[in-house]
């Protein structure tokens, strides 16, 4: 993967992979704490 990053395909793969992760991370944070739901309402448009 590090010889392919500077072709599309790969940074496209590991931004959505990098996006999923945030969101998931988000995800998690906002239900233990509830204290960041405008978070959770801006992060679900997917």
């Amino acid at each position: 993967m590090l010889t392919s990053a500077n072709s599309p395909r790969a940074i496209r793969t590991t931004l959505i992979f990098l996006h999923e992760v945030f969101c998931a991370y988000v995800r998690v944070i906002s239900e233990q704490t509830h204290t960041i739901p405008m978070f959770s309402r801006y992060f679900t448009w997917k």
